[in-house]
């Protein structure tokens, strides 16, 4: 029987889908609910470990960037501060990971360094570093607004990353006149909803043809899954996000699904995730889930992402799959190397031969 990982990461931000930054005062009181978070995660792991049998663990993506200084004194405050409150959480198997706003101060605004020519290795490295020096080196991230490129992904490959979990397959925000907005920006336009490799020449995809050079980083995409109902209310609410750039210029957002959310009701989450494994699937796959910190606040989230991955571990063998709770750095070493290429290369051919014909 297969083994596959789960991965359940909480992002650690106040931004949390936000198309501004939030107010210092906003901020403060975000980040005073860190001890809750750790507290309400460790009820998660003690009942889904009593209800499927197995080692709950999570990956903690914590915000450590430039623009975290208008709510503290340096780039990984919030880190150092509740630092007592994240190493309980990897005592217990937990992993700490990155989370990186790429924003830089452009007179009195922040703005999203997207352009390969702009600051986004300068924040890239600074964010590493300041990490790295209240910490350790992290080996998990995710970008801020999903907002990846090429360099920026090649560079934090060479800083030591090796899970990065930032990926939503089919999603962009180029306008139809070639427009991005100010925050916000991101491209996966390309990308398949399996983990792969990062193809050298195209981050959004693994390699394509044999020989072609990948990195050695594993991208993990959050779970998609097919919900007609919900893709519809998605595209609706994309077309009115006009904002100040008029209708014309309205960002294009592309889905190949939606994102199966762990605090949906246990109804609709175990109806959603049973097309999830009706789909054709590759061999190995991994199941991504990014839950926003402040999910773990509302009790009914909680008791709903307890019996959402209570239901999904105990009853995956009949899916002929054995799912394993995993951090991102395991679900590396779990899925990394030869098989994942060659698995990444024979679907992305499948994919490019059906659209040939």
């Amino acid at each position: 029987m297969a083994k596959d990982p789960v991965v359940v990461a909480f992002t650690c931000d106040p931004i949390e889908g936000r198309d501004r930054f939030p107010s210092r005062r906003v901020c403060e009181q975000y980040w005073e609910h860190v001890p809750k978070w750790i507290e309400a995660a460790n009820d998660i792991r003690r009942r889904v470990s009593t209800a499927a049998n197995i080692d709950m663990r999570f990956t903690w993506l914590i915000r450590v960037d430039r623009q975290m200084t208008d709510s503290g004194s340096e780039p990984a405050w919030a880190l150092l501060r509740y630092m007592s409150d994240w190493l309980k959480a990897q005592e217990r198997g937990d992993e700490l990971g990155w989370m990186l706003y790429p924003a830089y101060r452009d007179g009195d605004r922040w703005r999203q360094a997207y352009d390969d020519r702009g600051p986004l290795v300068e924040l890239v490295e600074e964010g590493w570093e300041a990490f790295r020096s209240a910490l350790t080196s992290p080996r998990a991230m995710m970008m801020g607004w999903r907002g990846h490129r090429e360099r920026s992904m090649h560079r934090v490959k060479e800083l030591g990353i090796q899970v990065d979990l930032s990926a939503l397959p089919g999603w962009y925000t180029e306008s139809r006149l070639g427009v991005v907005p100010t925050l916000g920006a991101c491209d996966w336009e390309v990308t398949p909803t399996f983990p792969y490799h990062p193809s050298v020449s195209d981050y959004r995809r693994p390699i394509v043809y044999r020989g072609d050079p990948a990195l050695e980083l594993l991208e993990l995409p959050v779970t998609l899954v097919q919900a007609t109902s919900a893709q519809l209310r998605a595209s609706l609410s994309d077309l009115l996000k006009t904002g100040s750039l008029g209708l014309s210029r309205n960002y294009r957002r592309r889905r190949h699904g939606v994102p199966l959310h762990l605090d949906h009701a246990p109804s609709r989450f175990r109806s959603l995730a049973k097309r999830f494994f009706t789909d054709v699937k590759p061999d190995k796959f991994a199941f991504s889930f990014t839950c926003p910190g402040a999910t773990l606040l509302a009790r009914a989230a909680v008791d709903n992402v307890c019996a959402n991955l209570s239901w999904l571990l105990a009853s995956s063998h009949h899916h002929l799959h054995a799912l394993v709770p995993l951090t991102g750095r395991e679900a590396y070493r779990s899925l990394t190397g030869g098989a994942l290429r060659m698995l990444s290369l024979e679907t992305s051919c499948g994919h490019e031969h059906a659209h040939h014909h």
